[in-house]
C-alpha cells in the first residue's frame, strides 16, 4: 500500500475514524509466504557475504536481492530478508535449501521513506502508531503510510484536526476551527480533555488513518446536550450518502476508496467490553501480539525440484455438509436498550449491542459532510446509561475487505475492529464473519500447504469448540445477515480455541485451508471470500471473537507452502519466479519481519 493515503494497486483505503484513512484497531492480515528454488543470474559473480548481508533488528539476515540472499542462506544456513522485494504490504526470504519464503499482509507493514531504490533497510521504516509531537506542537505517529497529522494545541492554522493525504494529492480532513486544549498522548492515542464542558476528544491512529471519539464524561443537565458536530471534508472525493447512516467516498471515475459507517454510541459498561476501552487510559496488550507467528520449519533439507514425473494430484473438493439456511430478515430497529447493558450474558459475551445513530448524515457538498452526532435525550437522561458515554462515528478505506454479521445487527460491521462467530445466548443471537483474500499472485502454483491464522483474544470458554471456513461469495459495506451470500462448500473444521483465561491466554488458532486454496488457484482465483461459522450455532461453547484487518497488531494471515509457477514468487506476481518449490507463510502485519 503506497505511503501518503493508504492507496493500494488492488483495494483501496481501509481505515477507521471519522476522518482520515485507518485500519481501526484490527489488523488482521492475510500473509503469505512463498518459496522457490534458488537461483543466480548467468555469469553473475557470487556476492560476499560482508558485502551484501547485514542482519536487521529482528537478528534475520537481510540482502538486497533474490540471487544474493539465496547464496547467503545456503551458506550461513538460516533464511535471509530479501529487502529489494519489499513492499508495503509484503516481505520475502531466501532459505538455506533453496526455497524462498514470503509473507503478504491485508493491511500496511512498510513505509518507504527517502529516495533509495528499496533495496536496503534504511528505504523502508516499519509501521508504528505511536504519536510524537513535533517541535511546531502538531502530532503524528512515528511512521504510517497515510501521512496522518494531528493538530496540537490552540487553533489549528489549516483548520483542520486530522488530516490524511492521498497520493494525488487527495485529502480527507476532520475540520475544526476553534482552539484546542494541549493533547496528551498515550501510544496511538491523543486525549484532548474538555474540548466542551464535560467533553473530552480522542483520536487514536491506525494502520491506514485514525479513529476518533467523542467521550461525554458527564451526565448532562436535561437540555443542555452538547452539540457534537462535526465536518468532515475531502479533496478529489465525492461522498455519498447510504440508507444506514454512513458515507461512501468516490474518485473521480466512480471506485469507492473509502466509507464511512453508521456512528454509534456506548456507555462506559458497554466500553469495558473493547480490548482496549476508550474511556480507560491506554496500555499495551499483555500478550502483545508483535511477533511473527512461528515461522515453519521449511527450507532447511534439501534442495527441492519440481519433476514432470509427479503424478497428478486430484482436484480437491469441499465436503458434503449442506450449506447454511438462508436466514429471515433482520430486525431493523436497534434493540431496546442498546449502547447500554441489555444482560450479564451479552455483557460477559462481549456482545452488548451498541446504538446507532443513524439519521446524523448529510452530505452538503460533493465531498463534504456534515456530522449530527450528539445521542438521543432519552439516552443521556436514562439512569440505566453508565458515564463516560462514547460517540463513534467512523471512516474506513477500502482494501482486502473482512466484516461479520449478526442476526437481530442491521448496521455495517466492516469498520469493526474484530471479527466474530458463534452464539452466546443458545442460538438466539448468531454472528459469522468474512474474509477476503487476494490470490494474484499465486496463479500457476501448486498449494502445498495452507492455514488460516487467526488472533482470538476472547471465547465462551477454553473448551475446544469446532468452527468452519468455507468458500462464500464476494461480501461488501451492505451484506447484513440476511442477506442471500452464497456458501458454496464446507472446506476445514478446526476446533482450536483460545482467548478465554490465563490457562488458555490471547492468541493465533489455525485452520488447514489447503485444498481451498488449491482450489482457488486451480480456477485462476483473484480476490476471493472466506466465511467463518461455528459449527454449532445453538452452542455457546463456540463464540469467538478475533481480530480483524481495522486491529492495530495481531492480524489475521494465511501461512502457505506451494510450487512456483510461472509468476515472481513475489505474492503480488511483481517479481519472475524460476521453477522450483514455493512456501507460504503468514505474520501479524505489525511484525513481518520478525523472527
Amino acid at each position: 500500500m503506497s505511503a501518503g493515503f493508504g492507496f493500494s494497486p488492488v483495494p483501496k483505503w481501509r481505515s477507521k475514524g471519522v476522518i482520515g484513512v485507518a485500519l481501526a484497531g484490527a489488523l488482521i492480515a492475510e500473509t503469505f509466504v512463498v518459496a522457490s528454488e534458488a537461483y543466480a543470474a548467468p555469469g553473475e559473480e557470487t556476492p560476499s557475504q560482508e558485502e551484501a548481508a547485514t542482519r536487521g533488528p529482528d537478528g534475520v539476515l537481510q540482502a538486497p536481492d533474490a540471487a544474493t540472499a539465496s547464496t547467503i542462506a545456503r551458506l550461513e544456513g538460516e533464511r535471509v530478508e530479501i529487502v529489494g522485494e519489499r513492499t508495503e504490504r509484503s516481505s520475502s526470504w531466501a532459505l538455506p535449501d533453496g526455497t524462498f519464503a514470503a509473507g503478504m499482509a491485508s493491511g500496511p507493514i512498510w513505509v518507504r521513506q527517502g529516495d533509495g531504490d528499496g533495496t536496503s533497510a534504511a528505504d523502508w521504516a516499519a509501521v508504528d502508531l505511536t504519536l510524537e509531537q513535533a517541535s511546531d506542537g502538531t502530532v503524528a505517529p512515528k511512521a504510517h503510510p497515510g501521512g496522518l497529522e494531528l493538530a496540537g494545541e490552540g487553533t489549528p492554522e489549516d483548520g483542520l484536526l486530522v488530516a490524511v493525504h492521498g497520493p494525488d494529492g487527495e485529502t480527507v480532513g476532520l475540520q475544526w476551527t476553534e482552539a484546542l486544549p494541549a493533547p496528551r498522548l498515550e501510544g496511538p492515542r491523543a486525549i484532548y480533555p474538555d474540548v466542551q464542558p464535560g467533553v473530552d476528544m480522542v483520536v487514536e491512529a491506525t494502520r491506514t488513518g485514525y479513529e476518533q471519539f467523542f467521550v461525554l464524561t458527564d451526565r448532562p443537565v436535561a437540555g443542555e446536550a452538547p452539540d457534537l458536530s462535526l465536518t468532515v471534508s475531502s479533496e478529489g472525493l465525492t461522498a455519498t450518502p447510504d440508507a444506514d447512516g454512513g458515507v461512501a467516498f468516490s474518485t473521480p471515475d466512480g471506485e469507492v476508496v473509502g466509507t464511512s459507517g453508521t456512528p454509534l454510541v456506548w456507555d462506559a459498561v458497554v466500553d469495558a467490553e473493547r480490548q482496549h476501552p476508550v474511556t480507560e487510559p491506554w496500555s499495551a496488550d499483555a500478550q502483545a501480539p508483535s511477533a511473527f507467528a512461528p515461522f515453519p520449519d521449511w527450507g532447511n533439507g534439501e534442495p527441492q525440484e519440481n519433476s514432470a514425473s509427479d503424478p497428478v494430484q486430484p482436484a480437491p473438493q469441499p465436503d458434503s455438509t449442506a450449506p447454511p439456511v438462508a436466514p429471515g430478515a433482520d430486525v431493523v430497529e436497534p434493540e431496546a436498550g442498546a449502547g447500554r447493558p441489555v444482560s450479564e450474558e451479552a455483557t460477559a459475551a462481549g456482545a452488548t449491542p451498541l446504538l446507532p445513530l443513524t439519521d446524523s448524515v448529510e452530505v452538503t457538498a460533493a465531498g463534504v459532510v456534515e456530522l449530527a452526532l450528539t445521542p438521543d435525550a432519552e439516552f443521556l437522561a436514562d439512569p440505566e446509561t453508565t458515564y463516560p458515554v462514547v460517540v463513534d462515528p467512523d471512516f474506513y478505506a477500502e482494501d482486502l475487505f473482512d466484516t461479520w454479521v449478526q442476526s437481530g445487527t442491521s448496521v455495517d460491521q466492516s469498520g469493526s475492529d474484530e471479527l466474530r462467530l458463534g452464539t452466546w445466548n443458545d442460538g438466539a443471537t448468531v454472528a459469522r464473519s468474512f474474509i477476503h483474500t487476494d490470490l494474484t499472485g499465486l496463479r500457476g502454483k501448486q498449494i502445498l500447504s495452507a492455514e488460516l491464522a487467526l488472533y482470538e483474544w476472547h471465547s465462551f470458554s477454553c473448551a475446544p469448540a469446532n468452527w468452519e471456513v468455507w468458500d462464500t461469495g464476494l461480501v461488501s459495506t451492505a451484506t447484513r445477515f440476511s442477506s442471500p451470500v452464497p456458501w458454496y462448500g464446507r472446506w476445514e473444521v478446526s476446533s482450536q480455541t483460545t482467548g478465554y483465561s490465563a490457562s488458555c491466554g490471547d492468541g493465533f488458532v489455525r485452520a488447514d485451508v489447503t485444498n481451498l486454496f488449491q482450489s482457488w488457484v486451480n480456477h485462476n482465483a483473484g480476490v476471493v471470500s472466506m466465511g467463518l461459522k461455528a459449527e454449532n450455532e445453538a452452542d455457546n461453547l463456540g463464540w469467538k471473537r478475533f481480530n480483524s484487518a481495522d486491529y492495530g497488531a495481531g492480524i489475521r494471515l494465511c501461512p502457505l507452502q506451494h510450487s512456483a509457477g510461472n509468476s515472481g514468487h513475489a505474492l503480488d506476481g511483481s517479481s519472475a519466479d524460476p521453477a522450483g518449490p514455493v512456501h507460504v507463510v503468514g505474520d501479524p502485519v505489525d511484525a513481518c519481519p520478525g523472527s
